[in-house]
């Protein structure tokens, strides 16, 4: 019965290794924003009154389930890089669609110009 017991335990320890190694390298798929994204601002409605409206942007990322901050950011850039590719300063997010914890990440927001 030893032996038997060595090997479930040698598959648990394995099964927890591939997982860790799974879980740091799906991690390691965050991505950063551009030099441009990055100087773009999250605002509120009321924050951007007098902005000049731009157009609606979105960004997704696959990262789901227990990965789900690292898909958050991972859509958040990709709205921002959207945004920044229309010339935004300032962008209001509408947070978790429905599919936000079913399939991945999807955020939509629209982007503005603001002086």
């Amino acid at each position: 019965m030893k032996k038997g017991g060595n090997r479930i335990g040698e598959i648990k320890l394995g099964a927890l290794f591939v997982f860790l190694i799974l879980t740091i390298f799906l991690f390691s798929c965050a991505t950063t924003p551009s030099p441009q994204a990055s100087r773009i601002r999250e605002a509120s409605s009321a924050q951007v009154q007098r902005c000049e409206f731009l157009g609606n942007v979105k960004g997704s990322s696959g990262l789901s389930g227990i990965f789900r901050e690292a898909g958050y950011e991972n859509a958040l850039n990709e709205l921002y890089d959207n945004a920044a590719k229309l010339g935004a300063t300032h962008v209001v997010v509408q947070h978790k669609d429905a599919n936000y914890w079913a399939s991945g990440q999807y955020l939509r927001g629209e982007a503005f110009k603001c002086r």
